[in-house]
């Protein structure tokens, strides 16, 4: 996600490539539903909400004493509220949790109440409702994105279905070595070919589930790699402290960057690409040491232990 915000083509279209469909398919990997769903929905709505409305007015409040007062309050609030589509520049990945939010919630609470024939049926439902808003009415899009769960939800029941068949990307070899190729075959496409990357937010799918399934073929080899990179004692402790991060690094770094080229002059992508990303860890390391901070921009109220082999944060 930073690399397609920050870094120039080819760098930002391979992102574009990538990237959406492969975050909702690793909840779907990693959804467990074992809780009661009142439960599930308050702990969730914590972990995703409160840090989307508390980072938003924090931020907003940031760009309106940098811009020197010129934002105009009302637009900014009516923004913000709406989110979506209409969440640009500084707040451009701010879509993003509400959609997965509201994403789970509805896998969890059909995975409870229907059939798994019928939850297939509903998936392939859902898929025809998101084509149908993509090229009979590109410009139809609810408030907080909602309009993209109706891709996002059979993506992570994919991810699901992965995690049930036990389908391993470090065990099936073949499988991983096929959904590699056909990755880059897609990635060439879109470089040489114009072939459409995605655009979630927009609710532009690109071809007609093939570009999905392309974009999805991408989850194996990235979770191989993942898996070997774990493996590798140094870069696992790095990888677990950028991982307890992720979603501030999300929520940070496109205000960062911006007050870095705009405030300070630094133009250089790759050097912009680093400084918010070390910005942003900096900033979760900050807030992780109170316990409001941590309640309202965290979504937690206990700050996390970092083992050597710890388990992964369970999105459901």
């Amino acid at each position: 996600m930073v690399s397609g915000h920050i870094l120039p083509q080819p760098y930002s279209l391979l992102a574009y490539v990538l990237n959406m469909p492969f975050f909702f398919f690793v909840g779907g990997y990693l959804f467990r539903g074992h809780e009661p769903f009142g439960e599930f929905l308050h702990r969730k709505a914590h972990q995703f909400l409160v840090p989307y409305f508390g980072l938003l007015l924090l931020l907003h409040a940031v760009k309106i004493a940098l811009d020197g007062g010129t934002d105009d309050l009302h637009t900014l609030t009516w923004r913000m509220l709406y989110g979506g589509e209409l969440l640009q520049g500084w707040f451009a990945v701010f879509w993003f949790p509400p959609c997965y939010f509201a994403t789970l919630v509805c896998y969890h609470w059909l995975n409870h109440r229907v059939s798994s024939r019928a939850l297939w049926a509903i998936m392939a439902g859902s898929t025809g409702l998101a084509l149908l808003n993509q090229w009979a009415a590109p410009a139809f899009h609810l408030p907080l994105a909602l309009n993209v769960v109706a891709m996002a939800l059979p993506i992570y029941h994919l991810g699901a279905m992965a995690r049930r068949l036990r389908i391993h990307a470090t065990r099936q070899g073949v499988l991983t070595l096929l959904a590699a190729l056909i990755t880059l075959a897609y990635i060439a496409a879109a470089l040489h070919f114009q072939a459409p990357p995605l655009a979630m937010k927009r609710a532009s799918y690109g071809w007609p589930l093939v570009s999905v399934l392309a974009s999805l073929s991408a989850c194996l080899p990235l979770l191989f790699i993942a898996h070997v990179a774990a493996q590798l004692p140094g870069l696992n402790s790095l990888l677990q402290q950028v991982g307890v991060a992720a979603l501030t690094v999300m929520y940070l770094h496109q205000p960062l960057q911006y007050v870095i080229a705009d405030h300070f002059g630094l133009h250089h992508p790759f050097a912009r690409y680093c400084l918010s990303v070390a910005l942003a860890l900096a900033a979760h390391r900050l807030i992780e040491r109170n316990e409001a901070a941590r309640w309202l921009f965290l979504g937690t109220r206990r700050a996390p232990v970092l083992a050597t082999s710890a388990p992964p944060v369970k999105p459901g």
